[in-house]
């Protein structure tokens, strides 16, 4: 839940305003690579994955290149929506 609580120059409220909200994860595996492109320093090919179990909150997929797993200095490179599970690169 969130919580807001106004303030003014007598006093803070005492009874806050609220919503709940619901953060939702879904995790694909089993991602695969095989570069076509035979030119040094250039990619090419088609990347796949196996989606989420649950894919109902799945709108789209985003890619990304990045200098490690955890997405450091990453740079969108495509997107795709639910239902397809690759993309060409």
């Amino acid at each position: 839940h969130f919580v807001v609580y106004t303030k003014s120059s007598l006093q803070e409220q005492t009874t806050p305003g609220s919503a709940a909200f619901l953060d939702e994860a879904a995790a694909l595996s089993n991602m695969t690579f095989l570069d076509e492109d035979l030119d040094r320093g250039e990619l090419g090919g088609q990347l796949f994955w196996h989606p989420p179990d649950d894919t109902s909150e799945v709108t789209q997929y985003f890619v990304y290149m990045a200098q490690s797993s955890h997405g450091a200095a990453r740079s969108r490179i495509g997107k795709t929506s639910r239902g397809k599970h690759d993309l060409e690169v």
